[in-house]
């Protein structure tokens, strides 16, 4: 864990996608908040990379981590 959590600036990326959680459509504000770049590929594959993904990540781990932690504990 070589982040701190900090819950001010860091949660932002979290603010926008449960604003936006139920969109029923894109138009540019939302593509612009949340969406870093789409990638085309020549063999008809495209990857979308979201704005804060490395922060997601990071989120998804610490989550993952404290579970074992808890089961460790009910282990015992």
């Amino acid at each position: 864990m070589g982040r701190e959590l900090d819950n001010s600036s860091n949660n932002h990326w979290i603010e926008q996608f449960i604003r936006h959680r139920n969109i029923t459509s894109l138009d540019r504000r939302i593509v612009v908040t949340l969406i870093e770049r789409v990638l085309i590929f020549r063999d008809r594959w495209v990857e979308i990379v979201y704005r804060w993904h490395n922060e997601f990540e990071w989120q998804a781990e610490l989550v993952e981590q404290a579970q074992k932690l808890l089961s460790e504990k009910e282990a015992v």
